[in-house]
């Protein structure tokens, strides 16, 4: 399994806010970033619960890339802070930001390549090497949190 984490995540987590629940500010890097956090957490978490199981569980993080994704974003979806400086970031996006082919590489790389065969509960940067966890991915309260959520959701309880 390779997740995808983007931003800036690593922050920490807030284990009673993990659905913004308390606060909510719409569509903000911090929410995003959180939301990523707490996916490498789970990310993290799962592999441990998958080692001796033959299932690799692995994140990768593919760079800021210019994807159909935000360019269809709606200026609605921005915040109102950003949303003056949204058309501009769409002009010079395609000249800051990879191709989709260079943002893949990472998780290609993960899914595909000998090397990374069963390796488990990595992180890997754009670059495809093999790179430190954020803290905030491997607090255990953290960690503890979204598995609980995650289970809750799904009705799931793994044996």
């Amino acid at each position: 399994m390779v997740n995808l984490t983007g931003g800036m995540p690593g922050g920490p987590i807030d284990p009673d806010n993990l659905q913004a629940e308390k606060t909510f500010l719409g569509w903000t890097f911090a929410h995003y970033n959180h939301a990523k956090t707490a996916l490498m957490a789970m990310s993290h978490r799962f592999a441990g619960r998958l080692r001796d199981d033959g299932v690799t569980v692995n994140v990768a993080y593919p760079g800021h890339a210019y994807t159909p994704g935000n360019r269809a974003t709606p200026m609605r979806a921005f915040p109102y802070a950003y949303r003056p400086v949204a058309p501009l970031i769409r002009l010079v996006g395609p000249l800051l930001l990879s191709d989709l082919a260079k943002a893949s590489r990472s998780s290609v790389h993960l899914a595909s390549s000998p090397e990374v065969e069963g390796v488990t509960g990595a992180y890997f940067d754009a670059k495809a090497r093999r790179t430190s966890w954020p803290s905030g991915a491997l607090d255990e309260r953290g960690q503890e949190a979204v598995w609980s959520l995650c289970e809750r959701l799904t009705g799931l309880t793994p044996s």
